[in-house]
C-alpha cells in the first residue's frame, strides 16, 4: 500500500487506516489535543490556513518582514540557512497542490517544517491550497490539526516512502510553472505580516550581513505610511563553485573580480543592472548606510527589489507566472509616483546561476502563458490610464511584446 504517487490524496479516515496497516499500530482517530486551524476562504478558486507556523518572537512594528513564497515541492532543509540569514520576521506563504486539506501533500511539507532547527524563532507559515467554490465555508476551522496530531514527524522511514516525490516531464513541469499562482501567494503572506516594513524577495535570496539592522534607519526616515518611497538594493548572483558567501561589500567586489560573482542575472542584466557600480563600492562600509542615488523608471524591463512600507499596491494577480508577474508592482508604482531610492552597502545575492535547461523551461512555460499575460496587460494599461492618467507619458509605454522576444 505505498505510494507510488505524490499526488495520491487521503483524506483523514484513510490515511489513519494507511498508517495502521503501515506501522501495525493503532492510532486515535481523535485526539483531544491538537491544534485547530482556521480557514479562510481568500476568491473563488482558493482557501489558505494562516500561520501553520508561528513564530514565536515578539517583534515591534518597526521591523522589516521578509515576504516568501514557494510551492510545497520547494521546499527543504535546506531552507533553514535562510531563515539564520534573515534574524528578523519572516512570513513564508506556500502552495499546495492538493486540494485535499488532509492530504500526504499536507503531512510532507509540515513535517519538513517541524524538522527546521529553528523553526519558532522567526517564521511564520501559511498554507494555501486551490479549491473552487463560491459558496460559503462551513466550517471555520479545518481538520489539518487532527489530521497531523496523528501522525509523528520523527518516523523518517515511513515519511520517506509517503513523500518521495516522482520525477516529471518536462511537458509537466511547464504545467506547474504556469498553474502557480505566484501573486496570491504573495499577497496572502504580506497580508499576513504584521510590520510597518516589508521586504517581498523570491525563497532563495540571500543577504548581506546585517541587512535589517542596517536599513531599518532608513526605512524610519524615508518609508512614513504617507511616503512613496521604495529604498532599493542590489541584486548579485555568484557560482556554485565559489568558495566563499559575499557577506559585505569588500568580499563581494573580489569575487566579482574574480568571476565568482556577477550582476543578477548575469545573462540578462537589464532586468536588475542599477548605474554607478564602480561608485558604490567605493563607498565606505556604515552602519547606518546612505542613499546613494535616486533611478527613475525608465526600463519596462527593470525589476528593482526593495524595501517599502507596507501599504504599497498588492501584484497584479491577473499576471500569470513566469511572465512580468514580479514586474507589474513596479509599473504600479511608477504610475502612482513613487521614488527609488538606491540604498549604499547592503545588498542581496543568489546562490548559482540559472541553468540553460531551466532558462529553457521558462521560456516554454512564458510561451504557454502568453495569452493570459496579454490580457492581464490590456487590463492592467486601462486601470492604470484611468486612475494615474497624469503619469501615462512619465513611466515606460508598455507595449503588446512579442513571445519570442525576452521580455
Amino acid at each position: 500500500m505505498l505510494l507510488k504517487n505524490n499526488s495520491k490524496l487521503f483524506t483523514i479516515l484513510q490515511f489513519i487506516l494507511f498508517l495502521n496497516n503501515v506501522t501495525g499500530k493503532r492510532i486515535p482517530r481523535h485526539t483531544a489535543n491538537y491544534t485547530r486551524y482556521p480557514i479562510y476562504r481568500y476568491n473563488s478558486n482558493y482557501l489558505f490556513l494562516p500561520n501553520i507556523v508561528k513564530h514565536n518572537a515578539t517583534y515591534t512594528k518597526n521591523r522589516i518582514t521578509l515576504i516568501l513564497h514557494c510551492s510545497s515541492n520547494y521546499l527543504t532543509e535546506s531552507f533553514a540557512e535562510h531563515i539564520k540569514n534573515w534574524p528578523g520576521p519572516i512570513s513564508l506563504g506556500i502552495y499546495l497542490r492538493s486540494p485535499i486539506i488532509t492530504s500526504a501533500e499536507s503531512l510532507c511539507t509540515y513535517c519538513i517544517l517541524k524538522k527546521l532547527p529553528i523553526l519558532n524563532d522567526n517564521l511564520s507559515v501559511h498554507f494555501i491550497y486551490k479549491h473552487l467554490s463560491t459558496k460559503p465555508l462551513k466550517k471555520s476551522t479545518s481538520e489539518l490539526g487532527l489530521f497531523l496530531s496523528n501522525f509523528n514527524c520523527s518516523k523518517e522511514e515511513l515519511l520517506t516512502k509517503i513523500c518521495k516525490l516522482p520525477s516529471k516531464t518536462n511537458s509537466e513541469k511547464i504545467e506547474q510553472m504556469i498553474e502557480y499562482p505566484i501573486n496570491i501567494i504573495r499577497n496572502i503572506a504580506r497580508k499576513l505580516s504584521k510590520t510597518n516594513y516589508i521586504l517581498i524577495a523570491d525563497f532563495d535570496h540571500m543577504f548581506s550581513e546585517n541587512f535589517e539592522e542596517k536599513v531599518l534607519p532608513a526605512a524610519e526616515k524615508y518609508l512614513d505610511k504617507k511616503s512613496k518611497n521604495a529604498l532599493v538594493y542590489r541584486i548579485f548572483e555568484i557560482n556554485q563553485n565559489a568558495t566563499r558567501e559575499p557577506t559585505n561589500k569588500e568580499v563581494l567586489e573580489k569575487m566579482m573580480n574574480n568571476s565568482e560573482a556577477f550582476i543578477f542575472h548575469h545573462y540578462y542584466p537589464r532586468g536588475h543592472n542599477i548605474p554607478r557600480l564602480s561608485q558604490w563600492f567605493q563607498v565606505p562600509d556604515s552602519v547606518k548606510p546612505k542613499i546613494q542615488i535616486e533611478v527613475l523608471y525608465r526600463e519596462k524591463a527593470w525589476e528593482p527589489q526593495f524595501v517599502t512600507n507596507r501599504h504599497i499596491p498588492l501584484h497584479d494577480e491577473n499576471f500569470p507566472y513566469p511572465v512580468r508577474d514580479n514586474t507589474n508592482l513596479r509599473w504600479a508604482m511608477c504610475r502612482m509616483g513613487y521614488h527609488y531610492l538606491i540604498l549604499n552597502d547592503v545588498f542581496m545575492y543568489h546562490r548559482g546561476l540559472k541553468a540553460e535547461n531551466e532558462n529553457a523551461l521558462v521560456k516554454k512555460a512564458r510561451a504557454k502563458a502568453w495569452k493570459q499575460y496579454i490580457s492581464a496587460l490590456i487590463q492592467f494599461n486601462q486601470k492604470m490610464d484611468t486612475l494615474f492618467p497624469d503619469t501615462k507619458n512619465v513611466c515606460p509605454k508598455l507595449d503588446l511584446e512579442y513571445k519570442n522576444k525576452r521580455i
